[in-house]
């Protein structure tokens, strides 16, 4: 997943990239994180977040948080992110 998130943002960022050196015709494509626009800049936060949330919770750390989470879903939360 995250590395599918990644490749989306570097097409982004490549597609707009050609465009403004002339490669490519010009498609509307924002710049990542820097073009302004609302609905674009959304997903892309959002597509962020989810990658912090892949990398904070560790392969080692599925095995603890499964298991407090079958006591209560917040200390499951706690754990993961406290």
């Amino acid at each position: 997943m995250v590395s599918a998130i990644i490749f989306a943002i570097g097409f982004q960022a490549f597609m707009n990239m050609g465009v403004v050196l002339g490669v490519l015709p010009t498609k509307g494509l924002n710049l990542p994180f820097i073009s302004y626009g609302g609905s674009s800049m959304v997903a892309n936060l959002a597509a962020l977040g989810l990658i912090f949330a892949c990398v904070k919770i560790q392969p080692s750390d599925q095995k603890e948080v499964k298991n407090l989470g079958k006591q209560s879903p917040i200390g499951a939360l706690k754990s993961a992110f406290g």
